[in-house]
């Protein structure tokens, strides 16, 4: 009854932390994402400032 109890309870915490790594992952993504956004509007800067 308590092994059963605290494997329970070792799963809880293994699952929590499956999803805090998940989401770690996902907000990388998104800064990723930023990051990549920026580079372009930076390019995109300097293309037009060679057009004129």
């Amino acid at each position: 009854e308590i092994i059963m109890k605290n494997m329970h309870n070792d799963l809880g915490i293994i699952y929590e932390s499956i999803e805090k790594v998940e989401n770690i992952l996902i907000i990388k993504e998104q800064l990723d994402a930023i990051k990549m956004g920026q580079e372009i509007m930076m390019k995109q800067h300097e293309i037009q400032a060679m057009q004129i």
